[in-house]
């Protein structure tokens, strides 16, 4: 059910940087593909990457198969694929596998402003992932030194919770510095509130 929002009310999540949430878009299916790998880890490694990809099919023409979530499927969809038949194959090689074949339908996609930004910050998520997980598992070494069972299951909670909060902030810091430019010549604003927005 789509409705309208005010001129006003969307000049706000312009200014907050959160714009992106008032569309389905990657957010959206990433977190649906996420929730699906978790209800569905039971199933074999290959079910799993066959079946994920389908139900997100599903969940992405029932919202109205807006082109953010396409996109973000088709991404989701490339990469399950390979890793399916167990190709070989970085996420990024995913990531560019589907730029190409949305360039191939209509090149002119690349002129358009959610598509380049859809593209450029996941680029950087991607590319930059690793290396943010492994910063993020230096600050927390001292505690993987523990023995077990000196570790109580707070204390095993609360360092995961650090640990997530800790990489969803780079991942806020790196699509927000990749969409930067963005940001400024297509809203002409910047937006350095939209980091702690988003996490």
């Amino acid at each position: 059910c789509q409705q309208g929002i005010s001129y006003e009310s969307r000049k706000d999540f312009i200014r907050s940087g959160t714009i992106h949430i008032l569309t389905v878009s990657g957010l959206h299916i990433g977190m649906f593909a996420g929730a699906m790998f978790l209800l569905l880890f039971f199933l074999p490694f290959r079910a799993k990457l066959l079946i994920v990809p389908f139900l997100t099919l599903i969940y992405t023409l029932a919202t109205g198969l807006q082109m953010p979530a396409f996109r973000a499927f088709l991404m989701l969809f490339c990469w399950c694929i390979l890793r399916a038949f167990l190709l070989r194959g970085s996420g990024i090689n995913s990531v560019f596998m589907a730029c190409s074949l949305l360039l191939l339908w209509n090149p002119f996609q690349i002129q358009d402003a959610g598509f380049q930004y859809s593209f450029l910050c996941v680029i950087f998520l991607v590319a930059t992932a690793p290396a943010a997980s492994k910063w993020v598992h230096l600050a927390f070494e001292k505690d993987s030194w523990r023995p077990p069972k000196t570790v109580s299951h707070r204390m095993f909670l609360q360092q995961k919770f650090l640990f997530w909060l800790w990489l969803s902030l780079a991942g806020c810091l790196t699509a927000w510095g990749a969409s930067f430019a963005l940001t400024l010549f297509y809203q002409g604003i910047s937006v350095p509130f939209a980091l702690p927005a988003n996490l």
